[in-house]
């Protein structure tokens, strides 16, 4: 856990420092010019949901099959150059496709009750942006395999927060058409892309010349599989988790879709630190089942849930009980006030998946892979079903009640299946005693009392939550990994 330990806390830092860019924006600048910054975001969803069709699986296979490809080589037999090259086909494949079909794609869009006008005239800067994406994701993937996690992510994430925060500030201040606003996000997506190369390069690791020897022998077949399964696995969760923004965009407005922004933006620091120990942990369970070392995956499973949870429960409760000071320290409250119950719903949603993230990937690696479909299939379904009836309904809220219960039943389902596949799962005591702990806290959080002044009731709030969950957490070791971590922080500094 050395290297999950120092690589996640290292890209927590970035990840926070980019939650902070977000928090500018969110506060200060998105509420300025709502339309815009919903239109940006219906942008990268679509162009997310795109990907699927798009990657073919990569993503997954990336990871999955970089310990076959490296083997003692330093130019990994060009695996990234193998990688590019199939990219290079799925692309022109893919904009083939929808030149050849766009009628009766935009048809099928107008049927199912969406706005298909929008689509319709944002369908090449969604392509546009779906391709930057992959590539941008491909080589930060590519990265991780050597455990470099921490730049990539600077440009991945950093550097599209700060252009957005630009373009939206520079829209609010001076107006932007909206052609212009859309060729701004290609060019900070262009330039993510670009700074990943050159970091790859400069770390050795720009590897295009195909070994085609080794090609020969390698395992296609199960590559290509392997593929296939992951690219209805990814499509699965994007319509099981993500895709909330798109439909409040499509049966509602941009304005409202910039509001559900908003409120899945402050849930997304909760994911924050998952995120981190995800991008790090993964290569190595990947690692492990190669190895069939399933005591190590086991050991990861549930130390990573632990320090997850413990993570997830108390920037949930610092969110829940300290949100509503934090907008009324700016003069957009009432512009930020309807995010607040999607923040909570969501929020909620992030918690429920911490705890057993790793399961999915536990799964998806093994030879098991297959079996992460139908799960992924059911909560798509019960997630489009729930979205279609509850937004007209409840509007924004309606969405993320949705995300919620489908993460809840995925979670659950995929607990059962690490479990009967390979007999062990995430749950202990000091699990149990976190969740104990965490609903008092909230509950009690709820009756303190209400102080004039926003930034007061925030110390006030976040104090409580520190002293009554954190402190005990820490005070009992019941996440020993996030003892250590902290503890060698504190060292550190101390040290300087």
């Amino acid at each position: 856990m050395g290297v999950v330990q120092r690589q996640g806390l290292k890209r927590s830092l970035v990840q926070f420092l980019g939650v902070a860019i977000g928090v500018v924006g969110t506060l200060y600048v998105y509420p300025r010019d709502l339309s815009s910054y919903g239109l940006s975001q219906f942008l990268f969803n679509a162009a997310e949901f795109l990907g699927p069709f798009l990657t073919l699986g990569l993503s997954g296979v990336a990871l999955r099959y970089f310990p076959v490809f490296q083997e003692a080589r330093s130019d990994r037999h060009g695996y990234l150059g193998l990688l590019m090259a199939v990219s290079a086909a799925s692309i022109l494949l893919l904009a083939s496709g929808i030149w050849l079909f766009r009628e009766q794609v935009f048809s099928f869009i107008a049927w199912a009750g969406l706005d298909a006008h929008l689509f319709t005239l944002n369908a090449w800067y969604v392509f546009a942006l779906c391709v930057l994406g992959h590539f941008a994701g491909l080589f930060e993937l590519y990265a991780s395999g050597f455990n470099r996690v921490v730049v990539p992510s600077i440009f991945n994430q950093l550097l599209p927060k700060a252009g957005l925060i630009l373009l939206i500030g520079y829209a609010s201040l001076y107006g932007l058409r909206e052609e212009h606003l859309k060729i701004g996000l290609l060019a900070f997506s262009s330039l993510s892309v670009a700074g990943l190369a050159l970091y790859l390069k400069h770390l050795g690791c720009w590897d295009l010349r195909i070994d085609r020897a080794f090609l020969a022998k390698a395992p296609l077949r199960e590559m290509t599989s392997f593929a296939f399964y992951n690219t209805l696995a990814v499509l699965g969760l994007l319509l099981s988790f993500r895709i909330g923004n798109l439909l409040v965009a499509s049966l509602l407005n941009t304005h409202d879709a910039g509001v559900y922004s908003i409120g899945s933006f402050v849930s997304n620091a909760i994911d924050v630190p998952q995120a981190a120990l995800l991008a790090v942990a993964t290569p190595i369970v990947a690692a492990y089942m190669r190895e069939a070392d399933y005591e190590g995956i086991r050991t990861i499973y549930r130390k990573a849930g632990l320090s997850m949870l413990a993570i997830g429960l108390y920037l949930f409760l610092g969110v829940f009980l300290c949100l509503d000071d934090l907008f009324r320290l700016t003069p957009n409250y009432a512009k930020l006030a309807p995010a607040l119950p999607v923040s909570a719903y969501l929020g909620l949603a992030k918690v429920a998946g911490s705890f057993a993230a790793l399961g999915n990937a536990i799964i998806g690696f093994s030879r098991h892979y297959r079996l992460t479909l139908p799960p992924l299939l059911l909560m798509a379904a019960l997630n489009l079903s729930l979205n279609f009836l509850l937004i007209p309904r409840m509007g924004l809220t309606g969405a993320a009640v949705s995300a919620l219960a489908s993460m809840v039943l995925y979670q659950a389902i995929i607990i059962g299946m690490v479990h009967r596949l390979f007999g062990f799962h995430p749950f202990s005591r000091q699990g149990l005693y976190l969740v104990l702990m965490a609903v008092p806290t909230g509950l009690l959080g709820t009756q303190l009392p209400e102080i004039s002044h926003p930034l007061a009731g925030l110390v006030l709030r976040m104090g409580w939550v520190t002293l009554f969950f954190m402190g005990p957490v820490l005070w009992l070791r019941l996440s020993p990994d996030l003892n250590d971590t902290l503890g060698k922080v504190w060292r550190r500094i101390a040290a300087r």
